[in-house]
């Protein structure tokens, strides 16, 4: 290959890379296609719902009594569900970063959770295993660094509901 090819090739080749790259008229970054909360929006009115993501409805398919629904806007947020159950309905709200959720529950049961976090690093975790009771828990925290940690199930922790706002406050309950 010539020299004069070699050098028209490369200016070809990397005119398109300039010329693609343009600033936008917001001065925001151009290479940020849909901010996170923007995508959220998106995803929620895919599956039907207002774009308003507190008052976002779950799929159809969580009415059939199985079903599992994580939203996260935000960077870094974790959930980690692992269930065995016949019937469950587990709804995971996280809005800021750095979040994390965790269940564990087998052996038997009727399952219905709703996790809501809003705030910054955050934890969440349950673990019932092996309780034959059904679970229908609700926890909510609105602020930064506070944790909520339940470990078993009995019949007064069935039905449990827990709101936790402010920063750096944990929450244990422990039931045999």
């Amino acid at each position: 290959m010539s020299l004069k090819r070699f050098i028209f090739l490369f200016v070809v080749i990397f005119s398109q890379v300039v010329f693609s790259q343009k600033k936008s008229a917001s001065g925001s970054d151009a290479s940020v296609i849909v901010p996170n909360e923007d995508l959220a929006i998106i995803l929620t009115n895919v599956n039907g719902a207002t774009s308003d993501i507190e008052k976002a409805k779950p799929p159809p398919y969580l009415s059939t009594g199985n079903g599992i629904l994580i939203q996260q806007v935000g960077d870094y947020n974790v959930a980690y569900v692992n269930v065995t159950s016949k019937t469950m309905d587990i709804q995971i709200n996280q809005e800021g970063d750095y979040n994390f959720y965790e269940f564990a529950k087998m052996s038997g049961g009727k399952v219905n959770v709703k996790v809501e976090q809003k705030g910054e690093s955050n934890n969440t975790m349950n673990n019932a295993l092996y309780s034959q009771y059904n679970m229908n828990m609700e926890t909510m925290q609105n602020g930064n660094d506070l944790t909520i940690q339940t470990i078993g199930a009995n019949s007064i922790s069935s039905n449990m509901k827990i709101t936790q706002t402010g920063s750096g406050a944990s929450v244990i309950v422990i039931s045999n």
